[in-house]
C-alpha cells in the first residue's frame, strides 16, 4: 500500500508538469482538429467497404499495448524479500488492480471516439460493439495474468507472442459478433487453468530487471516534457544514426564534432529534437 500511495504521488506530481496550461492549450485545439476531420469525413467516406471491420479491430489493439504490469520491485527486495516468494501471488494481485487503470481508460475512450465509424460506417451492430469493448478489457486482463506467470521460472511467455495473439483475436473477431467473446473467454480459461500449476520459484533478479525497464520508459516519457530527477541518462552510441554524421572529419572542427555526437548520442537533446519536430508537424 504504501508503495502503490508512493508511486501515485509521484505519478501525479509529474502528470501536472507534463499537462501545463501550455500543453492542454495545444491538446484541445489538436484534439479540435481531429474531431472536425472527423465529423467531414463521416459524411464522404462509403459504408461497409470489407476493410472496416478489421480496421476497427486493429485500431482497438492498440490500448493492448500501453500498460504493462506494474509490480513496483526494488533491488533491494532481491534479499530481503528473497524468502517471500509463496508471498508474492498475494502481493501482485493489488497489482494487477492498478495495472489496469490505465489501459481501461484508453480503452472506453478509444471506443467512445471510434463508436460512430464502427457503428455507422462499420456496420457493427452496438450491441456487438459494446461487447467488444468489454471483452478488450478482459484481453487486456488476461495479457496482466500471464505477464504475472512469466514473474516464475515454471512459466515463460514472450511479449511479442500475447501481442501477435491478441491482435489476430481482434482481427479474426471484428468480423463476426459472438466470435471475439467467445475468443476471451477460451483465452481466460487457458490462461485460468494454466496458471493453476504449481508455482515455482520466483523469479526475483528478472522481475526486478522487468519494473525497471517499465519504470525507465514511463520515466523517458516525462522527461520528453520535464525534467526527471529519478531518470539515469544513457549516453550510447546509436549506429542506425550514424548515416547522419559526415564521413569526412576534414571539415568539421571540434565544437561541429562535440554537438553533432552530443546530438544523436545524449537521449535528452535527441528527444528534444524529435518532439519538438512532431509537435510542429502536428500543428502544421
Amino acid at each position: 500500500n504504501r508503495r502503490l500511495s508512493e508511486n501515485l504521488k509521484q505519478s501525479v506530481k509529474y502528470l501536472t508538469l507534463v499537462f501545463n496550461d501550455f500543453f492542454i492549450l495545444a491538446l484541445i485545439f489538436l484534439f479540435g482538429a481531429l474531431m472536425f476531420w472527423y465529423a467531414q469525413a463521416m459524411r464522404v467516406i462509403p459504408n461497409n467497404l470489407w476493410f472496416y471491420k478489421p480496421l476497427v479491430g486493429f485500431i482497438m489493439w492498440l490500448p493492448l499495448l500501453a500498460g504493462r504490469l506494474v509490480t513496483l520491485l526494488k533491488e533491494a527486495d532481491m534479499q530481503f524479500l528473497f524468502t517471500q516468494d509463496e508471498q508474492m501471488g498475494e502481493y501482485l494481485k493489488p497489482m494487477i488492480r492498478y495495472s489496469m487503470v490505465l489501459p481501461t481508460i484508453l480503452i472506453v475512450l478509444l471506443g467512445g471516439i471510434l463508436f460512430p465509424f464502427a457503428t455507422v460506417k462499420a456496420g457493427i451492430p452496438v450491441w456487438s460493439y459494446v461487447i467488444l469493448i468489454i471483452s478488450t478489457v478482459l484481453l487486456k486482463l488476461c495479457m496482466l495474468l500471464i505477464e504475472k506467470e512469466s514473474l516464475y521460472f515454471y512459466y515463460n511467455c514472450p511479449q511479442w507472442i500475447l501481442l501477435v495473439v491478441t491482435l489476430a483475436a481482434l482481427l479474426i473477431g471484428s468480423l463476426g459478433s459472438f466470435i471475439y467473446p467467445i475468443e476471451v473467454v477460451v483465452l481466460m480459461v487457458i490462461t485460468h487453468f494454466g496458471t493453476k500449476k504449481e508455482k515455482g520459484v520466483f523469479n526475483w533478479r528478472y522481475a526486478i530487471k522487468t519494473e525497471q525497464a517499465r519504470k525507465d520508459r514511463v520515466y523517458s516519457i516525462f522527461s520528453m516534457f520535464t525534467d526527471v530527477a529519478e531518470k539515469q541518462v544513457t549516453i550510447k552510441r546509436r549506429r542506425y544514426l550514424d548515416f547522419l554524421l559526415p564521413k569526412s572529419l576534414a571539415k568539421e572542427n571540434p565544437n561541429l564534432f562535440l554537438y553533432r555526437r552530443s546530438l544523436l548520442r545524449n537521449p535528452e537533446y535527441l528527444n528534444l529534437l524529435v518532439r519538438m519536430t512532431v509537435f510542429a508537424i502536428l500543428v502544421s
